[in-house]
């Protein structure tokens, strides 16, 4: 079943390091099997508190997205993006 990651970011604390996660999630994401649903341009917020950016990858399951998320690389990047914004991360699955 199809899986999405979604992250959203908020107070931007370090905007130099929030560029360096974003180079280090994308070397993570190389060779892997995964769609660029939404990435972090043109975010309207119509309720709620902003986040920015926003990106929502699709992974073809839920054990290949569970899999990059929990990689060693992955693991690297999220340290920075931790220490750099307040964030979410969330997966959901499909459903349908």
């Amino acid at each position: 079943m199809t899986t999405y990651v979604i992250f959203g970011l908020s107070n931007i604390s370090d905007p130099e390091a929030l560029r360096s996660y974003q180079a280090a999630g994308l070397e993570s994401l190389a060779g892997r099997n995964f769609k660029l649903l939404a990435g972090p341009s043109n975010i309207t917020t119509l309720e709620g508190q902003p986040f920015e950016p926003f990106v929502i990858l699709e992974f073809p399951t839920r054990a290949e997205a569970d899999e990059w998320y929990q990689s060693e690389l992955y693991q690297k990047a999220k340290a920075i993006r931790q220490r750099s914004a307040d964030t979410v991360a969330l997966m959901v699955d499909a459903t349908a």
